[in-house]
């Protein structure tokens, strides 16, 4: 069970955060077909862009292309049966939301938002724990939280994978 193995600390930070949660009408909801998964999509672009606006990062959700192609992405995910998507759902919508993809064993971690209205109670904390007892009860392989050196995933003791670049080339000069 991986939430008995943490240490005595996180287990009772997550335990905390996922009481609080429940008692605010919060559950933990991993999206299948049939199921429509607009919902969680428009969450996460609506909290992703409260997000970046409140860093004064870009606003690539704000943009009409920057929506419109992940919509996209997420379509053709689903369609191929790749998609992941989970969230921490009330009858009032997404404290928080994990936009993943699931292949050949290994699920992976594109992008967690939350509703900054409820950040008191770490939804995105309590999403990503929720997110790893899934997988861990569910078979997954492994969790690949894609690049990045942040700090929050060193609690989870990551084994560092070698990225890689692959680049097409473009007319008479790139083949060369």
């Amino acid at each position: 069970d991986w939430l008995n193995q943490q240490t005595a600390h996180a287990r009772k930070e997550i335990r905390y955060d996922l009481r609080k949660l429940a008692k605010e009408g919060y559950e933990f909801y991993v999206w299948s077909a049939p199921d429509p998964y607009e919902p969680l999509i428009e969450a996460v672009i609506e909290q992703k862009s409260a997000w970046l606006a409140r860093q004064r990062r870009g606003t690539l959700y704000d943009h009409p292309l920057g929506s419109r192609f992940l919509r996209k992405c997420v379509a053709a995910m689903a369609a191929k049966g790749s998609l992941h998507l989970c969230g921490l759902r009330s009858a009032r919508g997404f404290a928080a939301c994990h936009l993943g993809f699931y292949q050949q064993g290994v699920l992976y971690g594109y992008m967690l938002t939350y509703d900054p209205a409820c950040s008191r109670y770490s939804p995105g904390a309590a999403l990503r724990a929720s997110l790893i007892m899934w997988a861990c009860d569910n078979g997954v392989a492994a969790i690949d939280l894609l690049r990045g050196a942040d700090s929050f995933k060193l609690q989870y003791g990551p084994q560092p994978e070698p990225l890689q670049t692959f680049v097409i080339p473009r007319g008479l000069i790139g083949n060369i």
